[in-house]
């Protein structure tokens, strides 16, 4: 073997175990990179889970319809003037699909003024959510909300109203909401 042979083969070993070199730092810095993203990844979950509860884990749908009846409730049912009562639609309109933005019922028109007629305020005060069916992330509910109802100059009584509710787990809306009427309690409960 001649000398520039011998050379070009040495410089040949060299270059290769200068890429293979190469070639292990790039690896183990992207290893590295990775261990990162995940100990990222694994501390935001931590963080996540800590602002939810064990019970939220386990039913997400049903806690995410709870979050947005209770929402949906607060915008119906909250009101302090003619005003108010009559935007109603708007307030609540991001949390519902379009067929409840167009229901005529639930959102009937008050055309003889009885909220300033009788100076009426409405105040949302909470709701039960009572799951009846879960199909296919859609679940419907029972939902008795409490209402307080404020006429001028008069202390406020509660009313207790029900609907049945729908949600869909997959758009994160209300897909449907009926009002049932007044839930009304007869019994004095202090007797007991």
């Amino acid at each position: 073997m001649t000398r520039s042979t011998k050379i070009s083969i040495i410089l040949t070993i060299v270059g290769l175990a200068a890429l293979m070199g190469g070639g292990l730092v790039l690896h183990n810095g992207l290893v590295k990179e990775r261990q990162v993203d995940t100990i990222r990844l694994k501390d935001k979950v931590v963080r996540d889970e800590g602002k939810t509860t064990a019970f939220q884990r386990q039913r997400p749908v049903y806690s995410a319809a709870e979050n947005a009846i209770d929402s949906f409730m607060n915008g119906f049912l909250t009101f302090s003037d003619q005003k108010e009562f009559d935007n109603r639609r708007k307030t609540v309109k991001s949390l519902v699909t379009q067929a409840v933005d167009n229901d005529k019922l639930l959102f009937k028109v008050d055309k003889y003024h009885k909220i300033t007629q009788l100076s009426l305020q409405g105040t949302y005060v909470k709701c039960a959510v009572i799951p009846t069916k879960l199909v296919n992330n859609q679940l419907t509910a029972s939902v008795y909300a409490t209402q307080t109802l404020n006429f001028k100059d008069k202390q406020g009584k509660d009313a207790v109203k029900a609907f049945t509710v729908t949600y869909d787990g997959n758009t994160g809306k209300l897909t449907k909401v009926t009002s049932e009427g007044n839930y009304e309690v007869n019994t004095d409960s202090s007797v007991f």
